[in-house]
């Protein structure tokens, strides 16, 4: 079995008799935490606390400060329950050096961070269930479904800076899904949304309306369809570049202090783990438009008063996002997942399993696929014999007559040595529809004087929304 990999962290709660609400400094961050309406308790400069660079716990200069989420322990693949359950979930630590925590800096001087760190979720009631054909329907309908939401007040802005400053935010996401060794990934999902309240006052509570300034594309990883094999966690980072959010704000005497929420819907199927690390991260603040000042930075690169180039806000949150999600794809492949595969929309999604799997570990097939929204591509087998390729948003297509332009096509126009053959080669092509009603139709086509041996699929017909998952089984 592969080994799986522990770095995708989140927040949770819930209200526990002995959990508690911690007092807010006013030398500190004031974040609140929900998970699906429940408050969680928070310990400022609690355990696991200490260690991060630039969150010092406040100062009278700079809000910088760290949380920790009270009540969880390590989660590992035979400790997932024994930590701290939070309404239908067990909430985690990702390691005993990376513990459950809110980090938030909220800085005089313009520059603004929010982020959850160390945690891990698993469904407390779920059934242990895995299957390699993605549902049509989200959630599918033995998986499970939260919401988390992270409110902030930043309400250190710079003083005097009038109306003429522009707000940016920048959001990244990345993670893993861990299954146990019995189950596999498909079906899971993850969505991140970021608002803010730009008014004069405004609510922390979770289900506030004035939440009405976006913060950016939501990252949505859309459902999982790799990895197909057990045991095996595959991961998805997600960043959007910073941009204005909020032009010239002003939320009262020529200060800008935005509260801002995260909302992020999480998907698990069976008892898959998430696991979040640097995963849910923004950065962004006020900046001026026309240059550094004293007090803001600028909002792109900017000439400073010295004649000296420096990087603005922009320039600097984009650089912060994008190595989280660079950091978390790397520590994904190094300890042996995989990037997942996922689906919006209508797709196909070709599967190739090979067997023995202990040949086909490693081997490359490269495909020929023609037709609407479908293209050439390449798979390496993982341990297990399995690789997936799946393509997105295809446009549906109700004509069952061969050669219509929508057809898809696909084959292995040259088989790599190996196998059972001295030369691997597809004995199998199986196709399942999620919708499982007929609309979906296709064509294998054969060779040889048996008929045995595969050599292409014509995908005739898929209805809107399905999800066709074709297995090619190579020997």
């Amino acid at each position: 079995m592969m080994q799986s990999v522990r770095w995708f962290h989140v927040a949770t709660c819930l209200l526990i008799g002995w959990f508690f609400l911690a007092p807010m400094s006013s030398e500190a961050g004031n974040p609140t935490l929900y998970i699906d309406g429940n408050p969680v308790g928070l310990t400022q400069g609690g355990p696991g606390c200490g260690n991060d660079i630039g969150f010092i716990n406040g100062s009278n200069s700079v809000l910088n400060s760290c949380y920790s989420i009270n009540g969880t322990n390590v989660t590992t693949d035979s400790t997932r329950s024994q930590t701290a359950r939070i309404g239908n979930w067990y909430v985690g630590d990702l390691s005993s050096t990376n513990a459950a925590r809110v980090l938030i800096n909220d800085t005089s001087t313009g520059r603004d961070d929010m982020k959850l760190t160390g945690v891990t979720f698993t469904h407390a009631l779920a059934s242990s269930t895995t299957t390699n054909t993605a549902s049509s329907t989200s959630p599918c309908s033995s998986c499970n479904q939260g919401q988390i939401t992270l409110v902030n007040v930043f309400n250190n802005a710079p003083n005097g800076t009038g109306t003429g400053t522009d707000y940016t935010w920048a959001m990244s996401a990345g993670g893993n899904y861990d299954p146990p060794s019995t189950e596999n990934v498909i079906n899971d999902r993850f969505k991140l949304t970021g608002t803010g309240c730009f008014e004069t006052s405004c609510s922390t509570s979770p289900t506030a309306t004035s939440f009405t300034t976006s913060l950016g594309t939501p990252l949505d990883t859309g459902t999982f369809v790799t990895s197909t094999s057990l045991n095996i966690t595959a991961g998805i980072s997600r960043s959007n570049s910073s941009a204005t959010v909020k032009a010239g704000c002003n939320t009262g005497n020529g200060r800008c202090a935005p509260t801002l929420r995260y909302q992020y819907v999480i998907t698990t199927q069976g008892k898959d783990t998430l696991k979040l690390t640097d995963s849910v991260d923004g950065c962004g603040g006020q900046c001026d438009p026309s240059g550094p000042t004293n007090k803001l930075p600028g909002c792109t690169d900017t000439v400073a008063r010295d004649g000296s180039t420096i990087p603005g806000l922009k320039t600097v949150c984009d650089q912060q996002v994008a190595g989280y999600e660079t950091a978390n794809t790397t520590a994904l492949l190094a300890e042996g997942g995989v990037i997942a595969e996922t689906c919006f929309g209508t797709c196909l999604v070709i599967e190739i399993e090979g067997t023995p799997a202990n040949q086909a570990a490693g081997t490359t097939f490269r495909f020929t696929a023609t037709g609407q929204g479908v293209g050439n591509f390449a798979r390496t087998l993982d341990q297990q014999g399995n690789a997936v390729k799946a393509f997105s948003n295809i446009v549906p297509d109700s004509n069952p007559n061969v050669g219509d332009p929508n057809d898809r096509f696909f084959t292995i126009p040259v088989y790599p040595p190996g196998g059972s053959q001295g030369t691997w080669q597809t004995d199998q092509i199986k196709c399942t529809s999620s919708f499982n009603n007929g609309s979906a139709t296709w064509i294998v086509g054969t060779a040889g004087n048996n008929s045995a041996e595969k050599i292409s699929l014509t995908v005739l017909t898929i209805a809107e929304g399905d999800i066709l998952t074709c297995s090619w089984h190579v020997h």
